[in-house]
């Protein structure tokens, strides 16, 4: 099974990794056997019972059906040939587009019959199992926080979009979001999604982050940003049940030194930001592709 990377953010093109994530911390269902359809902002979450282990209760209409792992195509689960039929069993990872050879990789799906599941998904095993759901059991709500959040601006990785690095919720809908990140003189902000519509920023265009301390953030409906005047390595830490951002200096313990330290390079391919470590690939989100 792929590790999951969190990694250290840096304003150039250079990344050191830190912790590894073994599983992601949220796995969603889209198709048009779900309520929204393949809108990949209205993905179905299911919930996270423990690191790799998820379930989720509600009601299925007929339809298709598979499982992402991020907010992207890919990587996917899916059953193990296109149009089984949605049933206890396994789940096989779809891990890019292509394959070393450049041919397009099954994009398998599941057929659904209408009605009301349980689902439960073993990453670590690789299990699927559906069953009829309980009347005693309740439909499993959607998250109230979301799944990650993007830095973006010049004082980290700049404007581009395709060049933001996600960060993971520390636990499920907990809506804490830490990470260890290069800053420089320049804005920030925090945006909900990959795109451009909601964000987390200063309740004032222009407030300053100068270095350690703690800032409140809000939703503002205008495009409001933070100056930052520091320069050098920090733990932001966003907290959206408090709205409070903490900055702390980060620490090395644990981290390779800066010589041993290793450097990746992010490319374009397909339209797609991936990230070389040496002869690995990774995504934004830090899955190995």
């Amino acid at each position: 099974m792929k590790k999951f990377f969190s990694f250290l953010i840096v304003c150039a093109v250079s990344l050191t990794v830190f912790a590894q994530r073994e599983y992601p911390a949220r796995l969603s269902m889209i198709g048009d056997a779900t309520e929204n359809g393949w809108d990949l902002k209205g993905r179905t979450y299911l919930r996270t019972v423990s690191d790799g282990v998820y379930t989720w209760t509600g009601t299925l209409k007929a339809g298709e059906i598979k499982f992402l792992t991020g907010y992207d195509w890919v990587p996917m689960y899916g059953p193990a040939e296109n149009g089984e039929t949605f049933a206890s069993g396994s789940v096989v990872l779809r891990e890019a587009y292509t394959d070393a050879e450049g041919n397009e990789t099954p994009d398998n799906k599941w057929v659904v019959s209408a009605g009301r599941y349980t689902v439960d998904v073993d990453l670590s095993t690789g299990a699927l199992t559906v069953s009829e759901a309980s009347s005693e059991v309740a439909d499993t709500e959607r998250p109230v926080y979301p799944v990650e959040v993007w830095p973006v601006g010049d004082a980290c990785t700049g404007w581009d979009l395709n060049s933001m690095v996600a960060m993971v919720e520390s636990s499920y809908d907990s809506g804490v979001y830490s990470d260890t990140i290069e800053l420089q003189s320049g804005e920030l902000k925090f945006l909900l999604q990959h795109d451009w519509g909601a964000q987390y920023g200063p309740a004032s265009n222009g407030e300053a982050l100068n270095g350690v301390g703690e800032y409140e953030f809000t939703t503002p409906t205008d495009d409001n940003k933070w100056v930052v005047s520091v320069s050098g390595r920090y733990v932001l830490t966003l907290n959206v049940q408090t709205n409070v951002l903490t900055v702390a200096e980060a620490s090395t313990t644990g981290v390779a030194n800066t010589e041993a330290a290793v450097k990746v390079q992010k490319v374009l391919r397909d339209g797609e930001v991936l990230i070389m470590r040496g002869d690995k690939v990774y995504n934004v989100l830090g899955i190995r592709l």
